[in-house]
């Protein structure tokens, strides 16, 4: 049930973010850490900690939306808690067993340019992401 309610959670905040978070600029020098905007964690990875926004929500549960190249986004599916870990999305190491819910494609899409995650972290270090592909339409 509490998966359900996350899951759900994390597709309103896609609903509410989704077209500002993935439309900003981006600029080829990344911000440092901790300014609220979008760091270059890796290349094809960047990260937007919410919790470090200005308006963003509160410390807990941390809420991060993650830009994902093809290759980065394969290995983040791989195993979603050691790509959270290396890339060190978190305040805090997140306890195996991380789960990412890919949302599918379009029918009127038909080419992707990357993936966009959104990865909500509990104090206790559990963690859930929903991914969807940055589609292209025809």
């Amino acid at each position: 049930m509490k998966w359900k309610v996350t899951i759900g959670l994390l597709a309103i905040l896609m609903g509410i973010f989704g077209s500002s978070l993935w439309s900003q600029e981006k600029n080829v020098a990344a911000p440092q850490k901790g300014n609220g905007g979008w760091v270059q964690l890796a290349s094809g990875v960047r990260v937007l900690r919410m919790w470090e926004t200005k308006n963003g929500p509160k410390k807990w549960p941390e809420i991060a939306a993650l830009e994902l190249s093809d290759s980065q986004y394969a290995d983040f599916k791989k195993d979603v808690s050691g790509f959270l870990n290396k890339q060190q999305v978190f305040s805090q190491p997140v306890q195996p067993g991380a789960t990412n819910n890919e949302l599918p494609m379009s029918p009127s899409s038909t080419k992707h340019n990357g993936w966009n995650s959104i990865c909500a972290h509990t104090m206790t270090s559990a963690s859930i992401c929903i991914s969807g592909a940055r589609e292209e339409e025809k």
